[in-house]
């Protein structure tokens, strides 16, 4: 945990119109808007939980604290961490340029790490990782 937070450092939760790839008429941003923890380091359950499969809604600036965020959560083995644990890979299949956000922002020690993030999920919770490893070493 102390390399993710060395590697990942704290990073507060973007104001909505930062955190949203889609406008303010958007149904579900509006649905979910009031959940977002602006300004948080940390994320709750209840914030990720409304969150976490609404990602076609989320920018690259709100992946930057979103990624990371759940990750930290799962790893610290909060309430419900084994179904958040299954949208980690999910958010690195799909973050690239063309999508709501894109992974650009990782850094290649940022990658190594959710890499050996995405080992242990496949041990931990029995998830297919292997797309995910895929994307980390060659596009992101």
């Amino acid at each position: 945990m102390e390399t993710f937070n060395k590697e990942f450092p704290p990073l507060a939760c973007p104001k909505t119109d930062k955190f949203f790839s889609v406008s303010r008429s958007d149904i579900t941003r509006r649905i979910i808007e009031e959940n977002i923890p602006v300004g948080a380091l940390d994320a709750s359950k209840a914030s990720i939980n409304a969150i976490c499969d609404e990602y076609m809604t989320v920018s690259t600036e709100g992946m930057a604290w979103l990624l990371p965020a759940v990750c930290k959560y799962v790893l610290q083995r909060k309430p419900d961490h084994e179904t958040f644990a299954e949208m980690i890979p999910l958010y690195i299949e799909l973050g690239e340029i063309g999508y709501s956000f894109n992974l650009s922002f990782l850094n290649e020690r940022q990658k190594e790490l959710l890499y050996n993030l995405l080992e242990y999920l496949a041990e931990t919770y029995s998830l297919d990782v292997c797309d995910a490893q895929i994307k980390l070493e060659n596009k992101t």
